[in-house]
């Protein structure tokens, strides 16, 4: 990526608040991307439909769950929302999962990074984590597993690994586009999917969010669902379904912070995502992802 790619549709003097933003460039190369994909009517998108299961890890109650948390839209360690780069107020966002996501996400939050270094022999510690949390382990802490149906349907930008890498593969195509977008000639499809999920640097994710949230009023999207960025192992490798497909979704539903979403209705909540998958796996409206 270009590191003097400047943005054409979203200026700004300086970046004042950098957060997990790595890269302003890159974030204004990947804001120009979804910026004019929804421009062009290419923008992705897949819909939950009513009756769908979503599910959230939180240390507050179901109903209070599905509240955007005061202080989202100032939020600086979040993927998809929180404040912009010059110190403005961005977008809020609720943030819920599939199961495979859900399991991955909460162990990551609930016990920080796998280790940076990974030597031949040593023990998978995250591997452990994992399969202990899966097999009924409780979460460090006061926090509850939460499953709400959806009472109506939301419809979702699709940044979904396997969707970025065709929608990328077709953008890079085109004679011009890389120069358009300060992607370098380098730069595999990929590459930029990988900028998308890279689990320290938000540059690329936050850019491509936040078009997405500032054209929603006339994309008509709710909000957006990608890939977990979280492995199930030490080496980053994604190894066990659990439950719902290997892939794991993550589900970023825009809004106001401390708003309550109307679209989700609380369905039940427990303690360990052992209990959580046993009941769910066998409710009306589980599904591997959107469709």
């Amino acid at each position: 990526m270009s590191r003097s790619y400047v943005s054409r549709h979203n200026a700004r003097r300086q970046a004042v608040i950098l957060g997990r933003v790595a890269s302003p460039a890159r974030y204004d190369s990947f804001y120009d991307l979804g910026y004019e994909l929804v421009e062009a009517r290419s923008l992705p998108a897949v819909t939950v439909p009513i009756g769908r299961l979503l599910f959230r890890w939180s240390d507050r109650d179901i109903e209070q769950s599905r509240h955007i948390p005061p202080g989202s839209s100032q939020a600086l360690e979040k993927r998809y929302s929180g404040v912009r780069l010059t110190g403005a107020n961005g977008h809020g966002a609720l943030y819920l999962a599939s199961l495979a996501g859900l399991l991955r996400e909460s162990v990551h939050y609930g016990t920080g990074e796998a280790p940076k270094l990974v030597l031949p022999g040593a023990p998978d510690r995250l591997r452990e984590v994992v399969k202990a949390a899966a097999a009924g382990q409780a979460p460090a802490g006061a926090s509850f597993f939460h499953a709400y149906r959806a009472k109506a349907p939301i419809r979702l930008a699709d940044l979904r690994v396997m969707t970025l890498a065709r929608l990328f593969a077709s953008l890079l195509t085109p004679l011009g586009a890389r120069t358009r977008f300060g992607i370098s000639e380098q730069a595999s499809p990929q590459m930029l999917v990988q900028m998308v999920v890279d689990p320290n640097d938000y540059s690329a994710a936050r850019g491509l969010s936040d078009a997405i949230a500032d054209t929603a009023s006339v994309n008509g999207i709710a909000g957006m669902c990608a890939t977990s960025a979280r492995g199930d192992s030490d080496t980053g490798v994604i190894l066990d379904a659990h439950g719902d497909g290997v892939e794991g979704t993550v589900y970023a539903l825009f809004g106001a912070a401390s708003t309550q979403v109307q679209a989700l209705q609380p369905v039940g909540s427990y303690a360990t995502f052992q209990e959580l998958a046993k009941n769910v796996q066998s409710t009306p409206g589980f599904a591997w992802i959107a469709s």
